[in-house]
């Protein structure tokens, strides 16, 4: 939404389009946020939370390289030592 509360998409290609095209969907902002750093037993990790193709609610969990990973124990905020 515009501060003149018009609502437009930009496409693939930085153009503006008024209206959306029947086969895109609209998510919700924040879709590819920075990972949140989280700890279980093991030390930090990062969980990655993003929405799929229908909105719903997408959690991958990596360590800090970017591998895929296994949270163990009780996961809690990274500043909980």
């Amino acid at each position: 939404m515009c501060c003149d509360d018009s609502v437009y998409y930009i496409d693939e290609d930085g153009q503006r389009q008024e209206t959306l095209p029947e086969s895109f969907r609209i998510v919700p902002c924040g879709s590819h946020p920075i990972p949140l750093v989280l700890r279980d037993e093991n030390g930090p990790f990062l969980r990655h939370v993003s929405y799929g193709p229908s909105g719903e609610v997408v959690v991958r969990d990596t360590d800090l390289d970017g591998a895929p990973y296994d949270p163990s124990g009780t996961v809690r905020a990274n500043s909980d030592q």
